[in-house]
């Protein structure tokens, strides 16, 4: 009985456990209350409190789960209807906290992604190999973005990319003199094979093209970095790691409330399965969004207006290196929960999303 209930949600999961979120901490679990019906959970240990305090990047992973979990229904003639049950997230809670309702429907609508770029997707911190995206693909990706209300621009300018680079660069190393952000870092880092093994998630240093044993020792010995010949060497090294960027693009769009935050992972995650399907890969330069000074001087340069509710919210690398190692996942035994485990949330609201 047991597995007849959880099969359906097992075969949709081995299939979204691979959507990205921030540091790779897989915040989501589901619970099968039977063949149609389950809820999803968010785990509280598995949030950034530091980096992500209101929790915008925590909706948009959230977005890019559900819609991964979409389109692998749909590629089994299914549709997944998610209903919000809160938007209210705490760090502080020590259990699963429900976050939503799905439910599972016979549906005729043709899926143009196939539910295999899901698994094929990846983040590529690599060398890219010095050719811009193609211009259909970043045709199809604008066309994409545009769906859901959102914009996508991009340049090949070497100057601007160069720009872009040392903005990322500069970010990154403001960000590791802050000690509780260090801290958090640190603690999602998997510096060897026998840690991404033992914990299948957070950021693997293979993933990097950094040694293990050199990330650690920096992340633990930051203060070198007052060193100018030290701080001078380490940035040349991290600066060879982004060679070939040929393109640069951001994303601008709605992006101020939950609804906003959730609505922008559906349409990231279609938005990298798109770029999967061209053969492009992407790296998502996320500290320069959440560093309020980079962020002002992203916008700036970039001269995008951020009134009302529009906000540039993500800037990233774009192109083709050959194929990056891929972050370790959770099981799906491990994201399924207990039917007899029914923690719920204490808030309740409208449908938001």
């Amino acid at each position: 009985m047991k597995e007849a209930r959880q099969q359906p949600w097992a075969e949709l999961l081995d299939y979204a456990r691979w959507a990205p979120s921030p540091h790779n901490t897989q915040p989501w679990k589901i619970k099968a209350l039977s063949g149609g019906e389950a809820e999803l959970y968010y785990d509280p240990k598995r949030l950034l409190t530091v980096e992500d305090g209101d929790y915008r990047f925590f909706f948009v992973a959230i977005g890019i789960f559900c819609e991964s979990l979409k389109i692998a229904a749909r590629g089994q003639g299914l549709e997944i209807v998610v209903d919000y049950v809160t938007d209210q997230i705490t760090g502080d809670a020590g259990e699963p906290q429900l976050l939503a309702n799905l439910s599972l429907r016979p549906s005729t609508t043709q899926e143009p992604l196939d539910p295999e770029l899901i698994k094929a997707r990846r983040t590529s911190r690599l060398h890219y190999d010095g050719n811009p995206l193609s211009e259909l693909a970043l045709s199809e990706l604008a066309a994409e973005a545009e769906r859901f209300g959102h914009e996508f621009k991009h340049s090949s300018d070497r100057d601007f990319i160069k720009w872009v680079l040392e903005l990322d660069k500069e970010t990154l190393f403001d960000d590791l003199q802050d000690r509780a952000t260090r801290e958090e870092i640190t603690s999602w880092f998997r510096f060897s094979a026998a840690e991404a093994e033992k914990n299948p998630d957070g950021l693997w240093s293979e993933c990097f093209g950094f040694p293990g044993w050199l990330l650690r020792f920096f992340l633990n010995r930051t203060y070198l970095l007052e060193l100018p010949v030290v701080k001078q060497a380490t940035m040349a090294y991290y600066s060879r790691s982004m060679t070939g960027v040929a393109t640069v693009g951001w994303l601008a769009g709605p992006f101020l409330k939950t609804a906003d935050w959730v609505s922008a992972g559906h349409m990231l995650a279609r938005f990298w399965l798109v770029l999967t399907k061209h053969g492009g890969c992407l790296h998502p330069f996320g500290s320069v969004i959440t560093n309020l000074r980079s962020h002002h001087q992203m916008a700036e340069r970039l001269a995008e207006s951020e009134e009302g509710d529009r906000l540039v919210w993500l800037l990233l690398r774009l192109g083709y290196s050959r194929e990056p190692p891929r972050s370790k996942r959770l099981a799906v035994a491990d994201l399924l929960m207990a039917v007899e485990d029914r923690p719920r949330s204490s808030i309740q609201v409208e449908q938001f999303a």
